[in-house]
């Protein structure tokens, strides 16, 4: 019998990541909640730290920052291995290994810190959600190891800065993995109820000009429709994710890419479609990693 979080038929609970790819298919489905024991820590909570004020000067702390010029979670691009490492560079990207001296250095940054032992067991549980998330991936995409690397962002932050996407969204990949392993940090939020037909136009993805890289006017407007529509989300509407879970959440591109994103329009794309933003890492601060594979032979 299907178990589901919070009795929300649309985030079922997985046990395995054969079990995640099953539940996946399902067009009613919005994101698969793996809880498994390879994702616990053994202390599932980071002391808390009183931030000093010269530290927090240096962090985003507010959305009408302009978030380039602030330090903000999710910055580097990491990579587990060195052959995806150099896969990302023949791509012209520069993307960084996510090792032991990586973590420690994005958790000094966020004015954490963890014993050795500590700090061992969260960099070994990474590179676990990694592999099972590729393998996640390998299968419901039905494609092969080397046709995709799997890239990683620490999610790290200190009490009083905002998170890595504050207001709600849907990424702009096929599948995206998140993990919150401490249960006294903000972990991502859900939203589940009512979408007006506005902000799913906000949501859909606006063609890219000649500034490639660069906000149209268009996506500055659909910023402006979905902070509107957070700022206005009412608490019941709005779902924390659990700590110490792999959670996979389903997006807007298309298996096959063809077309390139999946059609906002259609009723049983608007059921499957994980509308999420980061939880309150202002309150609680953030420890966490988020998950995105990029598709090498089909880009």
């Amino acid at each position: 019998m299907p178990t589901y979080y919070k009795n929300q038929t649309a985030y079922p609970i997985a046990h395995s990541a054969k079990h995640a790819v099953q539940l996946l298919k399902s067009h009613k489905v919005k994101a698969a909640i793996v809880v498994n024991e390879r994702y616990k820590l053994e202390a599932n909570e980071i002391q808390n730290v009183d931030t000093d004020t010269d530290v927090l000067a240096q962090w985003w702390t507010s959305p009408d920052q302009p978030k380039r010029e602030f330090i903000s979670p999710g910055q580097i691009t990491y990579v587990a291995d060195a052959a995806s490492l150099e896969a990302l560079k023949r791509q012209g990207q520069q993307p960084a290994l996510l090792d032991l001296d990586s973590v420690a250095a994005e958790l000094k940054a966020a004015d954490q810190q963890l014993s050795a032992a500590a700090l061992s067991e969260l960099h070994r549980k990474m590179l676990q959600a990694i592999s099972d998330f590729s393998d996640i991936f390998q299968d419901y995409m039905h494609i092969e190891r080397d046709d995709f690397v799997m890239r990683a962002w620490q999610l790290f932050a200190p009490k009083g800065a905002l998170g890595r996407t504050p207001f709600l969204h849907v990424d702009h990949s096929v599948l995206t993995a998140m993990w919150y392993p401490y249960a006294n940090r903000a972990a991502s939020q859900a939203y589940i109820g009512e979408v007006s037909q506005d902000v799913w136009g906000a949501l859909k993805p606006s063609p890219k000009g000649k500034s490639r890289g660069k906000a149209s006017k268009k996506d500055r407007e659909n910023t402006l429709v979905l902070k509107k529509f957070t700022k206005n989300a009412a608490e019941k509407d709005l779902m924390s994710f659990p700590d110490s879970a792999l959670i996979i959440a389903k997006n807007l591109r298309n298996l096959d890419n063809h077309p390139r994103y999946r059609d906002l329009d259609d009723k049983k794309t608007r059921q499957s479609i994980c509308i999420h933003k980061s939880g309150d890492v202002s309150a609680n601060g953030q420890a966490g990693l988020i998950l995105i594979p990029q598709v090498i032979s089909r880009a």
